[in-house]
């Protein structure tokens, strides 16, 4: 995961992307552990997912939404 993010970091196509990466990454690491801990319980670990799905549902939206629109906008005029 950390190659990929850091892959992602340095090749990003512009700055929404960075900063999606900047949150998911660490989000994604928390969600892990405690998913793979068994003294949490079995409905606490599925509240924890459900909110973290949610959480990175909507920030990675709101995040990559305009490096996308960004990245079409760019490929409109190449053509």
């Amino acid at each position: 995961m950390k190659n990929t993010a850091r892959h992602w970091r340095r090749n990003s196509p512009c700055a929404e992307m960075e900063a999606f990466f900047s949150i998911f990454h660490p989000l994604l690491q928390i969600a892990i552990k405690q998913h793979a801990s068994p003294s949490v319980p079995r409905e606490v670990r599925r509240e924890i997912d459900g909110e973290f799905i949610k959480e990175v549902a909507t920030k990675s939206w709101s995040l990559i939404r305009p490096c996308l629109e960004m990245v079409i906008d760019e490929r409109r005029k190449q053509r």
